[in-house]
């Protein structure tokens, strides 16, 4: 049957039997099935009836393209044991095969039957309703909202169905008759009144979120991969370079998966909790993580792990390290997903994580998209919300962005923003008539925003060049002194990170009126993230947008003299201020180089000789990036 697809539906009865070291096994039973109740189970008294165990393995024999199968009966949940499972996702992983599953109830339930006056057992009832009533704006009912629909139906009912999708969605049935939004239809769009078209559904430079499960395409084989490891182990570490798509794949993907379906038996009903390290502080996190009980089924995502090494202290970090080993040394229920940068993977070399990433099935690492996700990527966001892609568009973008590292951020980045221009009200200058335009995103429009690799430098420099010159002399120094973290990287390739900072840290670099002035544009086009505390949105800005690159390279070595010289400055204060130990002559000379005494702070003079020349240049050097040196030594005065 390769290269087919196959519906398997069966109504009737199921059985449990149990052998002799108290294993429980499920069966169909065909007609003609003879059985002996014997409390729970049953004692077989002939040979018509089927193991699901045998079932199983005849489906994953067929071969095909796609298969669906309903079991309409009594423990039918025991289709979803993990060895079914597994074998399931490989052939869906290395095959193609994109799998449905539904069954009435879990292994340990029965399934009822309808009233007197119903066609239909409760779960083929629920069933049928769902497969009139679930369609999508395209006309068609999909595998995945089938499903969601069956179990909200019958939670808590005594009778809670388990299913399983793997591989892509499966259209189940079409409507053409009930067809609400269609890519070809004429419009103009919401500027002249006429609906139908959705909202933009390209995330720019943010990572997907949970919520965002429905528009986010091309990762259908890295969830199935995920998947797998979480059914034999209990952590995994998703690395991968910055722009790689990480946390997108574990938000949009992973979690949807195991709440929506039975991906691993049992997921819909387990505990969800996703955190990010530098979004509250250390001590309020661990708090919250040091409440869990163990003993739940529960998942908890530690996304961007790697700021534990760059903005807690070793003291919490400590912490966090040891409450992971106690959760993975007891035999709870706690599974653990964390998503790092592979840049940082060094970081860990001296911590007790490190022995878990080092297990091959804990660590996954994520790869590249292909052509093929690339296009899904590109193209079915666009056809879910009504949108056409016009011939050329996908592979244009291709040719820029196929085996690039990191490029997903300015994809996504470069798509929201030609969705902008093609389809948002206002913002298409098309004159043509009603009946020749349609809802599209257009090759030349891509080709106008400089394509991916030019769209984000283009859109930062336009807002840059927009502000005044006061902002313009501002923004350089919130930038390199408050909003990035410039780390070890060689010289060639410098390792530059985000930092977040309040807007009370911010007006300590300028009037608070000047800096929103520099800062508003970039947040208004989503460049930054602003809150209570303000944020790059993506690595991708500091090494795309040119101007701030140049930026953060030129202020590296200073930035690096200034850490420097608090060190050393915080030395020689808990030291006793000793002479003996003042930075001078050669000690001088190789610490700090000719010409850069005025990138640094006036209050870390003492350590620099004293009453020397050069310590006195220093001393006259005030602000600039050697503010927080300033702020140290002064508190020390």
């Amino acid at each position: 049957m390769k290269g087919h697809t196959a519906l398997f539906y069966f109504s009737g009865h199921g059985f449990l039997t149990r052998d002799r070291a108290d294993r429980y096994e499920a069966y169909l039973a065909m007609t003609g099935s003879q059985v002996k109740p014997k409390g729970k189970v049953c004692l077989p008294q002939n040979e018509e009836h089927i193991s699901l165990d045998e079932l199983g393995a005849l489906f994953l024999k067929s071969h095909c393209n796609q298969l669906i199968v309903w079991l309409d009966c009594c423990h039918s949940g025991a289709m979803m044991e993990a060895s079914f499972l597994q074998e399931a996702l490989a052939r869906s992983t290395h095959d193609g095969c994109d799998y449905s599953l539904m069954t009435a109830c879990r292994n340990f339930e029965n399934a009822y039957e309808g009233g007197p006056e119903d066609s239909y057992t409760v779960f083929t009832g629920n069933l049928v309703q769902a497969l009139e009533r679930e369609v999508d704006p395209r006309g068609a009912v999909s595998s995945g909202v089938l499903y969601d629909s069956v179990f909200r139906a019958l939670k808590g009912s005594g009778q809670e169905p388990r299913g399983m999708n793997l591989g892509r969605p499966i259209n189940l049935v079409t409507y053409p008759g009930r067809i609400q939004v269609s890519p070809e239809a004429p419009a103009v769009g919401k500027a002249m009144g006429i609906s139908g078209i959705g909202e933009n559904p390209y995330r720019g430079l943010e990572a997907f979120q949970e919520a965002d499960a429905a528009l986010f395409f091309g990762r259908d084989t890295a969830i199935g991969n995920l998947i797998r490891r979480l059914l034999t182990n209990r952590f995994l570490a998703v690395v991968g370079s910055s722009g790689s798509g990480k946390s997108s794949l574990v938000k949009a993907g992973l979690i949807p998966k195991l709440k929506r379906e039975d991906a691993i038996p049992g997921s819909p009903a387990w505990v969800f909790l996703t955190v990010r390290p530098a979004e509250q502080p250390a001590s309020v996190l661990l708090e919250e993580l040091g409440a869990i009980d163990a003993a739940l089924d529960q998942l908890v995502v530690i996304d961007q792990f790697e700021e534990i090494f760059t903005v807690w202290d070793g003291t919490a970090r400590s912490s966090l390290l040891a409450l992971i080993n106690d959760w993975l040394a007891e035999a709870g229920g706690v599974r653990l997903v964390i998503t790092m940068r592979a840049e940082f993977l060094d970081l860990c070399h001296d911590s007790a994580i490190v022995e878990l990433i080092n297990q091959s099935r804990n660590l996954y690492i994520v790869q590249p998209l292909t052509a093929v996700e690339i296009e899904a990527a590109i193209v079915k966001p666009a056809l879910r919300q009504g949108a056409t892609v016009e011939v050329g568009l996908a592979s244009a973008i291709l040719t820029q962005v196929l085996d690039q590292p990191g490029i997903l951020p300015l994809l996504q980045y470069t798509l929201q923003q030609l969705w902008g221009a093609c389809i948002e009200p206002g913002n298409s200058d098309d004159l043509r008539s009603v009946e020749d335009h349609r809802w599209q995103l257009r090759l030349a429009d891509y080709q106008a925003l400089g394509g991916v690799t030019g769209s984000l430098n283009a859109r930062a420099e336009g807002l840059f060049q927009q502000l005044s010159v006061e902002a313009q002399q501002l923004l350089p120094r919130i930038f390199v002194e408050a909003l990035v973290q410039s780390g070890e990287g060689a010289a060639e390739s410098p390792l530059f990170m985000r930092q977040s900072a309040s807007w009370g840290e911010l007006g300590r670099l300028g009037e608070l009126g000047a800096v929103h002035g520099a800062l508003d544009p970039f947040v208004e086009a989503r460049l930054l993230v602003s809150g209570d505390r303000v944020e790059v949105a993506h690595e991708a800005i500091l090494t795309k947008w040119e101007r701030l690159y140049g930026w953060l390279m030129a202020s590296r070595e200073p930035l690096r003299l200034r850490k420097k010289l608090a060190v050393e400055y915080h030395d020689w204060v808990q030291y006793g201020r000793s002479e003996v130990d003042m930075l001078q002559g050669a000690l001088l000379e190789g610490g700090v180089g000719e010409g850069e005494f005025g990138e640094l702070a006036g209050g870390a003079a003492g350590v620099c000789g004293g009453e020397s020349g050069a310590a006195r240049s220093v001393g006259a050097a005030g602000g600039g990036a050697g503010a927080e040196v300033a702020e140290v030594s002064g508190g020390e005065d």
